[in-house]
């Protein structure tokens, strides 16, 4: 499979609004922290899905934007420990 193709899959977010793609992912995609991803968030459950551009980090974590975490989040529900669906693609 080429590095630039697309992967979904579940993860649980974690505190201060960061996430660990599975291993497997990791290493399809080649994730090294030089490399830009295209990150897109499905919250089918909250009524909601956004886009955005990261790295991983030295921790082998993405971070999601506060701006983006506004925008998931309604009526001032928190995701926090909840289950959302990612698309990661490498670019």
């Amino acid at each position: 499979m080429s590095t630039n193709a697309r992967v979904r899959f579940k993860i649980k977010l974690q505190s201060y609004n960061r996430f660990t793609a599975p291993k497997y992912v990791q290493q399809l995609l080649k994730m090294e922290p030089d490399r830009v991803l295209q990150v897109q968030i499905d919250t089918r459950v909250w009524g909601g899905s956004q886009t955005f551009h990261s790295r991983i980090t030295k921790d082998e974590r993405i971070i999601i934007p506060k701006l983006i975490m506004g925008l998931l989040e309604k009526q001032n529900k928190a995701l926090e420990g909840k289950i959302l669906e990612i698309t990661l693609e490498a670019i």
